[in-house]
C-alpha cells in the first residue's frame, strides 16, 4: 500500500512539473541563453567602442568592457555545453556571430594600438637624433624603425573596418613613412660616406670608386632638409675627405719629408709641386671629390708625372705619397746629369738651393722654352716661388752670363758645365729636434705655428734657440716655409719660427 502511494505520489509530482511547470532540461537552456543575450549586449557595446567613426579617437578600447565580454561569452559557452547537442547550435551560432567577431577584432584593435605605439617610440628615437645630429645613432635607428614599420604593419592591416583601420594607419604608419622620406637623403648620404671609409684607404690614397661615390653624395646636396643634419654631414664628409684630399698643410709635410728622404731641398720639391699642380689646385694631387688631378698633356697628379717608364701609372694616379716620390726620383736623376748632360753650379753641394737650378730646369725639359735667358722660364719661376713662398733670398739667375747650344730645339749645355753664383743659400727645413741654431734675420716669435696669431715679439738676429720639434707646415698654400717649435736659449722662452729665420 505504502509503495503504491509512494509511486502515486511520484507520478504526481512528475506530472506536475512537466505540466504545471519547467523540467530541469528547459530550465538550463533558459539560464544559457540569457547569458548568451548578456553576452551579446556587452559584444553591442564593444562593437561601437571599436569603432573610430563612432568614439571619433583611435584609443585602447574600454578595457572593463572588453574583458567582462569576454568573461560573459566564456560562461555562456560554458552553460551552452550542458545542454543536449541538439539544442547548443543555435546558441554557438549566436555566440559566434555576435559575440566572438567583436572579441576577436577588439584583439586586432588592440594589437594594432600596441603595434603602432612601438612605431611611435622609435620615430621618437629617430626624432632624437635628428635633432643631435647624431649621423651613426641616425642611421642605426632609421633602419630599426624601417624594420618596425614592416614588421608591425601587418597587425595594422588587421583591423576591422575601412574607416577605423585608416585611422590606425594614419596615426600611427603614416607620420612614420613621412619621417622616414624626409630623412632618407641624410641617411644615405651617410651611409655613402661610411662606404667610403670602408674602403680603409691610407691617408693621402683615393681610388677609382671614391670621386663616383662622392659625386652621388653631393648629388643629395638639396635634399637635404635638417640643418643639423647638414652640418653633421658637412664634418663627417670634411673628416673622410681630408684623409684622402690631403689638406694644405699635411701635403707640405708630406712634400717635406719625401723631399729629406731623397736628399731634396723641401724648398726645391714644394715650389715644383705648387707650379705643377696649377693654379687654382695648389698642392693638390686630386680633385676636390678623389679624382686624380690629369691635365691636357696627360700629366698626372701633383707632380704632372708623365710617361714614367717603370711607375705605376695607377698609384701614380690615386697614391699622393707615389706620385711625389717618382717625382722626387726624377728630380734627383736630372740632378745626377750635372757636370755631365747638365752644368754643375758651384760645388755641386745638395743642400745649396741654388745648385739645383739646372736639374729643375731638367724636371720640365731641356727644351729651348727654358733657355735661362728666356723670360718667364720654368726654372726662373721655380726659384721666384722659393724667394717668395719659402722667403730665401736666392740668387737672380739672371744675372750670368751662360753659354748654351740650341740642337733641333733642345738645349746643349756642354759648350759650359760649370756656373758659379755669389749667393749661395743652404735649405732650412731639414733642421732636427735638438740642434741649436743662430737666428741670422730679426723674425716674429709666436705662440703658434701660423702667421694668423699675433707674435710675441720680435726676436732679433743673433740670438740662438734650440730646436725642439721637426719643422711643420701651416695651412697656407702660399706659405712654403715651415715653423720650428723652438726654446730661446737666452730666456728659456718657448714658441714658434718660421724656418727662414735661420737663411743667410
Amino acid at each position: 500500500m505504502r509503495n503504491v502511494l509512494k509511486t502515486t505520489l511520484l507520478a504526481t509530482v512528475f506530472s506536475a512539473v512537466l505540466w504545471g511547470g519547467q523540467s530541469a532540461e528547459a530550465a538550463t537552456y533558459s539560464e544559457a541563453e540569457k547569458l548568451v543575450r548578456q553576452a551579446e549586449g556587452y559584444a553591442t557595446t564593444l562593437k561601437w567602442d571599436l569603432s573610430v567613426e563612432h568614439t571619433k579617437v583611435v584609443k585602447y578600447p574600454d578595457m572593463k568592457l572588453f574583458n567582462t565580454t569576454k568573461e560573459y561569452k566564456k560562461k555562456a559557452e560554458t552553460a551552452v555545453s550542458t545542454l543536449p547537442l541538439s539544442q547548443q547550435a543555435t546558441l554557438n551560432d549566436r555566440l559566434k556571430k555576435n559575440v566572438k567577431v567583436y572579441i576577436d577584432r577588439g584583439v586586432a584593435y588592440i594589437d594594432a594600438i600596441t603595434a603602432g605605439e612601438k612605431i611611435e617610440q622609435q620615430q621618437m628615437i629617430l626624432n632624437t637624433h635628428i635633432n643631435s645630429g647624431d649621423l651613426e645613432k641616425l642611421e642605426n635607428t632609421y633602419h630599426i624603425l624601417s624594420e618596425e614599420i614592416r614588421k608591425q604593419a601587418i597587425l595594422l592591416y588587421r583591423v576591422y573596418g575601412q574607416s577605423t583601420r585608416d585611422a590606425i594607419l594614419a596615426k600611427y604608419k603614416a607620420p612614420a613613412e613621412s619621417l622616414k622620406s624626409g630623412v632618407k637623403h641624410e641617411v644615405t648620404s651617410s651611409m655613402i660616406l661610411d662606404d667610403v671609409q670602408a674602403l680603409e684607404l691610407p691617408d693621402g690614397v683615393s681610388s677609382p670608386d671614391v670621386p663616383v661615390m662622392v659625386n652621388e653624395y653631393r648629388s643629395y646636396d638639396a635634399f637635404i632638409n635638417y640643418p643639423t643634419l647638414k652640418a653633421a654631414l658637412n664634418n663627417k664628409y670634411n673628416a673622410t675627405m681630408e684623409k684622402i684630399v690631403l689638406p694644405q698643410n699635411k701635403m707640405k709635410d708630406l712634400i717635406t719629408e719625401v723631399a729629406i728622404e731623397n736628399g731634396i731641398p723641401p724648398e726645391i720639391l714644394k715650389a715644383i709641386a705648387y707650379q705643377e699642380s696649377g693654379n687654382t689646385l695648389k698642392f693638390q694631387q686630386f680633385k676636390n671629390n678623389g679624382e686624380p688631378i690629369i691635365s691636357s698633356d696627360n700629366g698626372i697628379g701633383i707632380m704632372q708625372i708623365t710617361n714614367h717608364p717603370t711607375a705605376v701609372v695607377e698609384d701614380l694616379k690615386y697614391d699622393t705619397r707615389y706620385n711625389i716620390e717618382i717625382g722626387a726620383k726624377l728630380l734627383k736623376e736630372k740632378w745626377s746629369w750635372t757636370g755631365d748632360l747638365l752644368p754643375r753650379i758651384n760645388d755641386g753641394d745638395p743642400d745649396v738651393l741654388e745648385n739645383w737650378y739646372f736639374a729643375v730646369l731638367a724636371y720640365n725639359g731641356r727644351s729651348s722654352i727654358n733657355h735661362p735667358t728666356n723670360s718667364g722660364n720654368y726654372q726662373n719661376k721655380i726659384f721666384e716661388f722659393i724667394r717668395s713662398s719659402s722667403q730665401v733670398k736666392v740668387f737672380n739667375f739672371n744675372n750670368l752670363v751662360y753659354d748654351i747650344s740650341v740642337n733641333n730645339g733642345i738645349l746643349d749645355f756642354t759648350p759650359k758645365l760649370q756656373y758659379e753664383t755669389n749667393i749661395q743659400n743652404k735649405t732650412t727645413q731639414i733642421y732636427k729636434a735638438g740642434q741649436t741654431l743662430k737666428i741670422t734675420t730679426s723674425t716674429k716669435f709666436r705662440p703658434e705655428p701660423n702667421t694668423i696669431v699675433k707674435e710675441k715679439y720680435t726676436l732679433a738676429a743673433g740670438n740662438e734657440v734650440q730646436i725642439l720639434e721637426k719643422g711643420i707646415s701651416d695651412a697656407t698654400g702660399i706659405n712654403h716655409f715651415v715653423f720650428y717649435k723652438v726654446k730661446v736659449n737666452s730666456t728659456g722662452d718657448i714658441g714658434y719660427v718660421f724656418s727662414g729665420a735661420f737663411a743667410k
